[in-house]
């Protein structure tokens, strides 16, 4: 029952936080201080940060799976795809830089031929992840390999 509730807190944060970073016209936004005056006289937004904090707290490595609550009914599974371009052209993203992309024609024609051609985006990712992988580390920083991808070491 607690991780139900610790699941619940933490996709009403995000919804509170995805209002933050939605432009207005994104459908199903909320805003900080939606609940005033809805739970008496409780901070709702302060019970979810203190939530939140405390579950992150926990396990550092959790905040990337809370970005991708979802909140969104949303197109793509469990593997990289052109999936995103999709959900963008369909409105179905979160932040302002999602939305940045199809605001200009310059990036709406990528977007377009990203989520039209699957086989365009999966060949153009993996020359990037090439150019990125011969990139130095910067001077003076340390760096680490992941053991699994989706954790950082301990």
């Amino acid at each position: 029952m607690k991780v139900f509730v610790v699941v619940c807190m933490l996709a009403v944060a995000f919804r509170i936080a995805a209002a933050v970073v939605v432009p207005s016209p994104a459908p199903y936004a909320l805003s900080v201080g939606f609940y005033n005056g809805k739970c008496g006289n409780v901070s709702v937004e302060s019970i979810v940060y203190d939530t939140v904090k405390a579950f992150l707290d926990a396990d550092k490595s959790k905040g990337a799976a809370l970005v991708r609550f979802y909140v969104v009914p949303a197109v793509g599974g469990d593997f990289l795809d052109n999936s995103y371009y999709k959900n963008n052209k369909n409105n179905l993203v979160l932040f302002h830089s999602d939305w940045a992309l199809v605001s200009s024609n310059a990036t709406l024609q990528h977007v377009n031929e990203y989520a039209e051609n699957g086989t365009l985006w999966n060949i153009d990712f993996g020359e990037a992840l090439v150019k990125l992988s011969k990139l130095a580390m910067p001077a003076g920083s340390v760096g680490q390999i992941r053991k699994t991808c989706r954790a950082i070491n301990y």
